[in-house]
């Protein structure tokens, strides 16, 4: 045993006073070679070279890797970057900007590669839509929008009293007042908008006219399934001295008497998933003014005076959220205030009406309604026949384009006559609407309508012709330039009814 540890003691020392180039397995002797420097090394480190008399496959134990041939050594132009990589910035939650004091502030500077970014691209920011500098704005009255208007024409008018004979223009004057109210509320809702004009005619007095128009709509959500609806409608129009209702009187009729009419809805609708149920019940009352006749005396036009009183009620199915076919139905009554008129006729009558259509409402590109039908109306009297005839009526608005709008109207109705013999007339209206926005202030129009009077027991028609050029330059928003040219014209069966006339007009409108 003691002789064992002697020998390993004695190899240990052999080994440590061995140079680096001993005579170990793998290692260099005096005799392998030449000794080359690595440059680049603190006061160069010796290597030996490779020699021919080292052992073939021995390893290379402790030797350093032989330098590179010079002559594979690429020595071309180092490539440069055309523009510096931009400056290395540490991640907002980096722990180096936790630090306190000047570390801080280095780190910041000069942040290590392990907390750095690189700087994000910065987004450009979407242009705002910009809002329309010319809309009204309104004024709000609690949660009430209402915008108020008044306007000033002047212009001519080549046959103001719309008369086949002794035409005579005059320059014409007009003025309107007029508003239009909206709700903001977040349930219920309440719509208005009525208008008053008068029409001034400088050279034939006795043409002078008033006209106007209102209606409200006031919706009251009871339930989630249940809404009350009432409307308040009413209307002030004249009546022309050549109408055939004084014509087959023998009356000679100077100026134009008024009509006035007012009426209301009251109404419920139901829905049950896609259906619906409305039952609603209407009154309308008609009256008339007395006409002032060429010989200075009053010709009684007020007992012809009447009120309507009628039930409607509808039933729609939505196929989808913006078409819903719908029947409805509608029964009235007429009573005169006198039974008997002047010719001797009972005029009391009773209607029905059905229609069949549909609503649209597709994307706000088409809205409205469109529907079909049949009307008819019984008299009291059996000499007057019954007037009866198909309906249309459409109330549709067609966004043919961001700049374009085009408006559908038609209507169907049966009007009260006073001609002996005539039970009434059956009038039907249709109009077409086309307005274009040139610019933001600049928009132009034209309008076209046709209306048919077809009266019932006499042989007597009556075609109204109408269009109407148009264009409105805003200023600001509270000051609109406007001009028009109108051209209307009557075809009539009645001797002597025709008439042609021209209107010009151009104005000055004020709104809020």
């Amino acid at each position: 045993m003691m002789a064992v540890l002697m020998s390993g003691a004695a190899f240990a020392q052999t080994a440590r006073n061995a140079p680096i180039g001993g005579a170990l397995r793998g290692a260099a002797t005096e005799g392998d070679g030449p000794v080359a420097t690595i440059n680049g090394s603190p006061g160069g480190t010796a290597v030996a070279l490779p020699s021919n008399n080292v052992t073939p496959g021995a390893a290379n134990y402790g030797r350093r890797r032989p330098p590179a041939d010079p002559r594979t050594r690429y020595t071309g132009r180092p490539s440069t970057s055309l523009r510096p990589l931009p400056g290395l910035t540490p991640y907002p939650t980096a722990p180096v900007l936790r630090q306190r004091g000047p570390a801080a502030v280095t780190a910041t500077t000069r942040p290590t590669p392990t907390i750095a970014q690189t700087p994000p691209i910065p987004r450009k920011t979407p242009p705002r839509p910009i809002a329309d500098p010319y809309a009204v704005d309104g004024v709000m009255i609690g949660n009430l929008r209402l915008t108020p208007y008044a306007e000033v024409d002047v212009g001519y008018d080549s046959n103001p009293n719309r008369t086949g004979t002794a035409i005579k223009g005059s320059t014409t004057v007009r003025g309107e007042a007029g508003f239009n109210l909206q709700s903001n509320w977040s349930r219920h809702q309440l719509t208005a908008q009525g208008l008053l004009g008068y029409t001034r005619y400088v050279n034939v007095p006795s043409a002078n006219r008033p006209d106007g128009t209102f209606k409200a709509n006031l919706r009251l959500d009871a339930t989630k399934e249940t809404t009350v609806d009432l409307e308040l409608r009413g209307g002030l129009t004249t009546q022309r001295p050549s109408s055939a209702e004084f014509s087959s009187l023998g009356l000679t009729v100077s100026g134009r008497p008024a009509v006035y009419t007012v009426g209301t809805t009251a109404g419920v609708t139901r829905t049950f998933g896609r259906f619906s149920l409305s039952l609603s019940s209407l009154i309308d009352r008609t009256n008339y003014e007395n006409a002032a006749l060429s010989n200075g005396s009053q010709f009684n036009l007020a007992r012809d005076n009447f009120t309507t009183y009628g039930f409607r009620t509808r039933a729609a199915y939505e196929i989808t959220p913006g078409i819903s076919p719908f029947v409805d139905a509608t029964a009235d009554t007429r009573r005169r205030d006198n039974a008997v008129d002047g010719s001797g006729y009972r005029r009391n009558s009773n209607g029905l009406t059905a229609r069949i259509g549909t609503t649209f409402e597709l994307s706000r590109v088409l809205t409205g309604q469109v529907a079909a039908g049949y009307t008819q109306r019984h008299y009291a009297d059996s000499r007057l026949r019954d007037a009866s005839g198909p309906t249309f009526d459409s109330s549709l608005i067609w966004l043919a384009s961001p700049l374009t709008t085009v408006t559908l109207r038609g209507a169907t109705d049966i009007n009260e006559s006073t001609i002996p013999g005539a039970s009434g007339s059956v009038s039907r209206r249709l109009s077409l609407d086309v307005a274009h926005t040139l610019r933001r202030n600049l928009t132009v129009g034209a309008l076209g309508s046709v209306q048919t009077n077809t009266y019932q027991g006499v042989k007597l028609n009556e075609n109204t012709y109408s269009g109407t050029l148009r264009a409105d330059y805003t200023i600001t928003k509270s000051l609109v330039v406007r001009g028009s040219f109108t051209h209307e014209r009557l075809k009539s069966s009645n001797p002597g009814s025709d008439y042609t006339a021209n209107i010009y007009l151009v104005g000055l409108r004020l709104q809020r």
